[in-house]
């Protein structure tokens, strides 16, 4: 048996779920991932992460569940009806502010009232 020693830390829940499902999709376990946290932190001498602010990108269909993705067309589909509608302006200020995102070409779109 391996000379080794555990690491407990307390983590929001989360925060857990969202990591360990993504390290599953990479079929890495837990244990794995602080494995290589730890050599990489012996390896550089230092953090091995780039800490900076990230911003939240839109969510890709991929990364969607079905139902999620019928609850949000379902969500559009309804404010169309009401009339909803987002100029362009209104649209790139949206993605500028959640997403940090550049604009779309108002050239290509028409205008309606967010």
């Amino acid at each position: 048996m391996a000379n080794t020693k555990a690491v407990y830390a307390r983590i929001d829940t989360k925060l857990k779920e969202n990591a360990e499902g993504i390290l599953q999709q990479l079929g890495i376990s837990p244990s794995s991932a602080i494995q290589m946290l730890y050599s990489q932190i012996v390896r550089t001498n230092g953090f091995p992460l780039d800490l900076h602010l990230s911003y939240q990108t839109p969510t890709a269909l991929g990364n969607m569940s079905q139902t999620e993705l019928n609850t949000a067309l379902q969500e559009g589909y309804e404010s169309a009806l009401k009339g909803k509608k987002c100029s362009v302006e209104e649209v790139n200020q949206i993605m500028k502010e959640e997403f940090q995102v550049g604009t779309m070409d108002k050239s290509k779109y028409s205008q309606g009232s967010c």
